[in-house]
């Protein structure tokens, strides 16, 4: 497990948003837990620089320069960038370095008493090389064009699991297909569709027949890759805007994935007022309402894994509680 005690699951709804909401998510679940500390890896490595880029952006929010680029056609993103000085524009540049300040200010925000830490980061985030600390990038290419490999760093139900990957074809299809037969109207609501997006995208998977190339043609100085592939994530998934709000709302569950097995007791820990608790599926009936809509995204999103790499088995809790 990477030397972690404990994995808990970031529910999906979080997972596939922008880094915002991802950040606010994650530290609205630690928030409810007895946690004193949040570690996070950044490019910069430095809590000092990164509280300090926060400080000038929180100050140049709503500015005319930001107005400025996005009349320029500019993403709201590449807008702020665009209007940063030195050295806080390299700094937001990297993408580690971005979602470390959004942690910060979700815990500002949220007035959490959690003390942010960071940690350089020695690998770039998209780097395709293969070693001890590959990034996602770098081991999803190595799955998806099927290359032999050396997964020695990583624990042997992760490998298990990697064989199973064999093709992203299954999910390009259904995705594919999502797109093309969702009307506009619903399109719309969907997470994460906004500034047009959702015109943009249908546009381009209509003309498209290819999955990869209608992607290509969606990207724009205005849409980024990962905007659209979040937006077409949500919509294969049906997660609405409404879903957003809600999950931004409720009582956080705590969805624990694996445990060192020499340290069960950890699960004590996880037990409070402010958070329901799951181990088993059984802990399923203790959800209320507002939990149960957001974790169906979740089994839905686990169902789709399961079709999409022909597997017979759904993880949720389906095979207990991974004690390693």
């Amino acid at each position: 497990m990477g030397g972690a005690d404990i994995v808990i699951e970031l529910p999906t709804i979080f997972a596939l948003s922008p880094a915002r909401d991802f950040s606010t998510g994650a530290i609205k679940i630690l928030n409810s837990l007895p946690v004193s500390h949040l570690c996070f890896g950044s490019e910069c490595g430095n809590l000092s620089m990164l509280e300090e880029t926060l400080n000038i952006l929180n100050l140049i929010e709503n500015s005319k320069v930001i107005k400025e680029n996005l009349k320029k056609g500019n993403s709201y993103s590449a807008s702020v960038l665009n209007s940063l000085p030195e050295p806080a524009s390299t700094i937001l540049k990297e993408p580690n370095n971005l979602l470390a300040i959004e942690y910060i200010q979700a815990i500002k925000r949220l007035g959490s008493k959690i003390i942010p830490l960071t940690v350089k980061r020695e690998s770039p985030y998209n780097s395709n090389e293969i070693h001890k600390f590959s990034s996602s990038s770098a081991l999803r290419n190595v799955i998806f064009n099927k290359q032999e490999t050396n997964y020695s760093a990583l624990p042997t139900f992760v490998k298990a699991d990697i064989d199973k990957q064999s093709s992203k074809e299954g999910f390009n299809l259904l995705a594919l297909s999502s797109i093309r037969t969702t009307p506009l109207s619903l399109f719309s609501q969907i997470h994460t569709a906004n500034e047009g997006i959702e015109n943009h995208i249908k546009k381009n998977f209509i003309s498209n027949s290819n999955f990869d190339n209608a992607i290509q043609s969606c990207i724009t100085k205005r849409y980024n890759k990962n905007k659209i592939t979040r937006t077409i994530c949500n919509n294969l998934l049906g997660i609405s805007q409404n879903n957003k709000l809600s999950a931004m709302n409720m009582k956080p569950y705590i969805k624990v994935l694996a445990i060192n097995k020499n340290n069960l007791e950890l699960l004590k820990f996880l037990s409070t007022d402010k958070a329901t608790l799951l181990t088993k599926k059984a802990d399923y009936k203790n959800l209320d309402e507002t939990q149960t809509e957001i974790i169906n995204i979740d089994l839905k999103a686990s169902s789709i894994m399961s079709t999409c790499t022909s597997a017979n088995d759904e993880k949720d809790f389906s095979i207990g509680l991974l004690k390693i």
